[in-house]
């Protein structure tokens, strides 16, 4: 135990750090110095770059055993929602996305907005709230910023191009497409019918609607407006490739990082999805895909409202002590197109039933993780 005490001391130490550092950083950001400020934060990560990659690799001695919450700009932790998450891996970290908004594209005249700004703020006072009440059970590092593959593949912008065409069932290039489409009923003429039904632009779809219902709705939100683009057209096919970038970093990086992603935002797996259909060819690849499959399905049947008054601590330690991590595990190897849903629902049924029972009398605890393995 004396070397899973160290790593964890060290854990300990760099979260505490950055604990001190996003709380200085809440005081005084502003739209002026938050380019500054988010720098700051890069070089804190980078600088400690060494000390993550040997911490996540003793913990991962075992291959994809540690579940990081991504894409996502919080794990908002004032609901119960993320619940699910802490059902996935042994370990659980939040994939911290503040570091990427210093490149964000939603800046006005090269300087933050003042929506930018908020969604900072938004992003910081939520890693405060894991990193005060959370950290027994959740670590705040940014994953993507550290392990992110996407520079290492060749010729990503002809892949993403790829995967863009591979929508349509008459375009074969790009300039065929810009050419043939502008507006929104251009792009629903030419889409194929298959893909329609698997592209989701925005969180609050309906399942019944038409792809012009979803690019209205993507067209009236604000960080689409504020990149006044020039028709319908550039506006698809930014969302698209915004998603795609996202997808294969995502892929790329759980790999890189002998990881597997969390992805709540629907969005975001569905286009992981049809991604990782184009990269399903290596064991790695196929163990990371399943695994996704396997939180989203968990996340879509647990109804996380059961627990609200159980209490985070007290369900850890239930789900830890009665194996039901391990119990799901046996769903991991399962290809994606054939996952058995209703195998999933079966267990998660018995699980909340089980967990709500197990809570009766179940005194609060505030144990740490290592107390735990």
């Amino acid at each position: 135990m004396s070397n899973a005490n160290s790593v964890f001391d060290m854990n300990d130490h760099i979260q505490k750090e950055y604990l001190e550092l996003l709380q200085s950083i809440k005081k005084t950001i502003s739209k002026e110095n938050a380019e500054l400020l988010l720098d700051e934060i890069q070089i804190f990560w980078k600088k400690r770059e060494q000390k993550i990659d040997f911490i996540l690799k003793w913990l991962s001695s075992e291959k994809y055993v540690i579940s990081y919450f991504t894409c996502a700009t919080v794990l908002d932790t004032s609901g119960t929602d993320y619940y699910s998450f802490l059902l996935t891996g042994d370990y659980h970290i939040f994939d911290d996305p503040v570091v990427f908004h210093l490149g964000s594209s939603t800046k006005t005249d090269g300087e933050f907005s003042e929506y930018l700004l908020n969604m900072v703020i938004k992003t910081i006072e939520d890693n405060i709230r894991i990193l005060t009440s959370y950290n027994h059970f959740i670590w705040v590092i940014p994953i993507r910023f550290l392990y992110s593959a996407l520079s290492t593949i060749d010729d990503i912008e002809g892949k993403v191009d790829s995967l863009f065409l591979s929508l349509f069932s008459n375009i074969t290039s790009m300039d065929e497409y810009f050419s043939k489409c502008k507006s929104v009923s251009d792009i629903d003429t030419n889409i194929s019918e298959v893909k329609k039904r698997m592209i989701c632009l925005s969180e609050n779809e309906r399942k019944d609607s038409t792809f012009i219902d979803k690019m209205t709705a993507l067209k009236n939100e604000r960080t689409i407006k504020m990149l006044h683009l020039n028709n319908d057209a550039e506006i698809f096919y930014f969302q698209m490739k915004s998603y795609f970038l996202q997808s294969i970093d995502t892929l790329f990086t759980a790999i890189n990082a002998n990881m597997f992603p969390f992805i709540r935002y629907s969005p975001s797996f569905l286009t992981f999805q049809m991604v990782s259909k184009a990269f399903y060819s290596s064991p790695d690849t196929i163990l990371v895909v399943s695994k996704s499959f396997l939180n989203f399905a968990l996340y879509k049947s647990l109804d996380c409202e059961n627990f609200k008054d159980i209490g985070m601590e007290n369900y850890m330690h239930i789900i830890i002590k009665e194996g039901y991590r391990s119990e799901l595990r046996k769903f991991n190897t399962i290809d994606n197109n054939n996952i058995n849903f209703a195998g999933i629902k079966s267990i998660v049924g018995r699980i909340t039933t089980d967990i709500k029972d197990k809570a009766m009398g179940h005194k609060e605890k505030k144990d740490s993780l290592r107390d735990l393995i």
